[in-house]
């Protein structure tokens, strides 16, 4: 599975952007930890503009600013971080049943509960556009990211897609259809074709 930091490398991915990718491992985290690395003691932490960066929502946000990412109006950021919110639940969810072994948790979670999640979703997205652009607005927000690595990681990557597919196109043929108008990204699709295949 991936962690919080996921979404901010799509961005920087998507944008074409490069970025020295550390992925810090559990003996580092244990020295780093109390080194004063992190302000709040907590992972991702991002250096970029002479500042050491963290809290994944935050540094999401920082990298959407720069990259064009966000959308211009106030109820326009309310769509924006709620969908983002939905998603970081459901991931929060997963990750709880992942780091308790709970495989079982897992399967039943992702044939239960995933279909409802996937229609809330795209109803979401029908509300921008009649579902045929993107979350929020006209163009690519964080939104997008936030949904299409929660999509990615549970339905949509290789080793999921054969189980989930079906259950993808009939609850939610549309944000099928959106997922596909991200994967047009060349320099996005060649990330997720070579990234590592976890990261915990």
């Amino acid at each position: 599975m991936f962690g919080t930091a996921e979404p901010i490398r799509m961005m920087f991915k998507y944008h074409n952007t490069n970025f020295n990718d550390h992925r810090i491992n559990e003996q580092e985290w244990t020295h780093l930890k109390t080194s004063g690395f992190s302000e709040f003691d907590t992972l991702p932490v991002m250096e970029i503009d002479g500042c050491r960066l963290v809290e994944p929502f935050a540094v999401s946000k920082y990298i959407a600013h720069k990259f064009g990412y966000l959308p211009n109006t106030p109820m326009e950021m309310y769509m924006m971080d709620s969908i983002c919110e939905f998603c970081c639940n459901i991931n929060k969810m997963f990750m709880k049943m992942h780091e308790d072994r709970d495989i079982e948790g897992m399967r039943r979670c992702c044939t239960e509960k995933m279909p409802t999640f996937l229609r809330k979703i795209e109803t979401r997205l029908e509300r921008n556009n009649n579902g045929n652009g993107f979350f929020v607005g006209n163009s690519v927000t964080m939104a997008d990211f936030y949904v299409f690595q929660m999509l990615w990681e549970y339905c949509t990557k290789p080793g999921k897609i054969e189980q989930c597919g079906t259950m993808c196109t009939t609850n939610a043929p549309k944000l099928m259809q959106w997922h596909q108008r991200m994967m047009n990204c060349q320099t996005f699709k060649n990330y997720l074709e070579t990234r590592p295949q976890r990261e915990c």
